[in-house]
């Protein structure tokens, strides 16, 4: 066949797919959003929208209240990347008290609308929407169920349905619990980043069934790489934010243990972190001598940090999901694990070790176990399955498929 005819058969076959499977619309309403304030804020939202536009057509709706008065009138960034739009629209908020947090939800309410209206005269109705963590985006979901009838699946990110967070669910408001319980039994269908967050959400929320979604790994960025350095020291990564949750501490202690027995390992920890944080390890007398901090760095280079140390090390006393532990398997890297979130999922024999929540000796052992018998792990192989698990394409068609239509 020539190049000629084969590009007629292209767009031959290009227009027929136009015809008879238009792609279909689907409008993104979500609660959390990268933004200018924070460029990392959900970005596995993001992620996962650019995975789904790959086979439909993504609008996202993102509006955020600013709190912090650099924001003094109604402004709006739009973005557009093939499939993709992109639309965030910032407002000035003040919730100081209650008059103002009435007033700013009113107006989240009022320009969502608005943006809707907009949306649906100039592309006519979506054929699906999807909400992003149920407040406040859900609420916008529920009015268009009730005034245009289209239906919304659900993706709940929060981990907060357990008693380890700062703010569970069951200190939440009556008026919170009611709206978010509301929000879930309507969706169609109600999808979950892990197991354990979907059976945490029956067991403190409400019954409901949820099919499980992981989050997406940009593997162009996560694969496994060979080591550019040979280090002479087995290296332990760990990154996260840093909030307590995570337990640095817990991982710092860990390695002030393990040092007693040897020294031919290092910890180095990746992400903001905090005056805190540096003082524990400067106390335990490890830092810059076996623990080091790299402070926040690029999306990108995270990767390039995995595939030059050995090990990750995830010690959270709680994940929704953890998309560092996806991203560490595509690098693939063996993983020490609490058992939360997508952890109880991925890791296994082959792959890395589990570990007591909140129990430095025992981390330390599996440490030392870790170096000890690190020759049975394959990283090539680690990170080929792991790549087929979470990629754009898997996760995006995932979506799609359980979309309603």
């Amino acid at each position: 066949m020539t190049d000629e005819y084969k590009r007629k058969d292209d767009f031959n076959e290009h227009r027929y797919l136009s015809i008879f499977h238009p792609v279909k619309k689907i409008l993104w309403l979500v609660s959390w959003y990268p933004n200018r304030f924070d460029l990392s804020n959900a970005d596995f939202i993001q992620h996962q929208a650019e995975a789904v536009s790959k086979y439909a057509q993504v609008h996202v709706l993102y509006v955020h209240a600013d709190e912090t008065r650099e924001i003094k009138k109604e402004d709006q960034k739009i973005f557009n990347k093939e499939n993709l739009t992109e639309q965030i629209i910032y407002y000035p908020s003040d919730s100081k008290n209650i008059f103002g947090k009435i007033k700013s939800i009113n107006r989240y309410y009022k320009i969502s609308k608005q943006v809707i209206h907009q949306y649906i005269k100039q592309n006519g109705l979506p054929d699906y929407v999807h909400v992003h963590v149920p407040i406040r985006a859900g609420t916008i979901a529920l009015w268009m169920k009730k005034k245009y009838g289209v239906n919304y699946a659900l993706t709940e990110h929060y981990g907060i349905y357990n008693r380890a967070v700062i703010d569970p669910w069951e200190e939440r408001s009556f008026v919170y619990r009611n709206s978010v319980k509301k929000i879930i039994k309507n969706a169609e269908p109600f999808i979950c980043v892990s197991n354990q967050l979907g059976e945490d959400v029956n067991q403190l929320a409400l019954k409901k069934d949820f099919v499980s979604i992981p989050n997406v790994v940009d593997i162009n960025h996560f694969h496994f790489t060979p080591k550019k350095n040979q280090h002479k020291k087995f290296r332990f990564i760990h990154v996260s934010n840093m909030i307590p949750l995570k337990n640095v501490e817990g991982i710092i202690d860990a390695a002030k243990i393990l040092s007693a027995k040897r020294t031919d390992f290092e910890l180095k920890i990746i992400g903001r972190t905090s005056s805190t944080i540096l003082n524990y390890a400067e106390q335990s007398g490890l830092l810059n001598q076996t623990v080091f901090f790299s402070g926040e760095i690029p999306y990108s280079h995270v990767a390039n940090e995995m595939n030059e140390a050995d090990a990750f090390i995830l010690f959270s006393r709680s994940e929704s999901s953890s998309c560092v532990v996806q991203e560490s398997l595509c690098c693939g890297l063996p993983i020490i694990s609490t058992q939360v979130g997508i952890a109880l999922e991925t890791i296994d024999e082959s792959n890395g070790l589990f570990v007591e929540i909140d129990n430095s000796n025992s981390l330390a052992e599996k440490m030392n176990e870790m170096i000890n018998a690190y020759s049975k792990y394959n990283r090539e192989k680690i990170s080929k399955e792991s790549c087929v698990k979470f990629n754009y394409e898997t996760v995006g068609k995932k979506i799609v498929d359980c979309y309603n239509f």
